[in-house]
């Protein structure tokens, strides 16, 4: 999970990390703030400390596929599973696919489409 903090150098990023076990409980494992620019090396430190706290075998992991995020979850936990998020999927995917579909008529914003109408196409 992400969000936003101002601070007297601008926007950073807050990256959460949590955590379901097998019975179901949800834990908030952490929360780190980004400097911009995360790449792999960032992600690294990220999960590596998760590992360093005691997080030791990670079955699946939802992510939204930021740039090295997937390969560094590979190679801090090889076993896991690696799935992006159905949301940003299927942004991307409508992004890719319908280029003419806007990010307004896919937030409900314009109320041109069968997105934003709630009516069947």
């Amino acid at each position: 999970m992400a969000a936003s903090c101002l601070t007297a150098g601008g926007l950073r990023g807050v990256y959460a990390a949590i955590g379901v076990t097998v019975d179901g409980r949800k834990d908030v494992l952490g929360l780190w703030a980004g400097s911009g620019g995360e790449g792999a090396k960032f992600w690294m430190s990220f999960l590596v400390d998760l590992k360093n706290r005691g997080i030791g075998d990670v079955f699946f992991v939802v992510c939204d596929g930021l740039k090295g995020l997937p390969d560094t979850i590979e190679a801090v936990w090889p076993q896991a599973m690696v799935q992006t998020c159905i949301i940003h999927w299927s942004r991307q995917e409508t992004t890719c696919c319908f280029p003419m579909v806007s990010s307004l008529d896919w937030r409900g914003g314009s109320g041109g489409s069968a997105y934003s109408t709630g009516r069947a196409a």
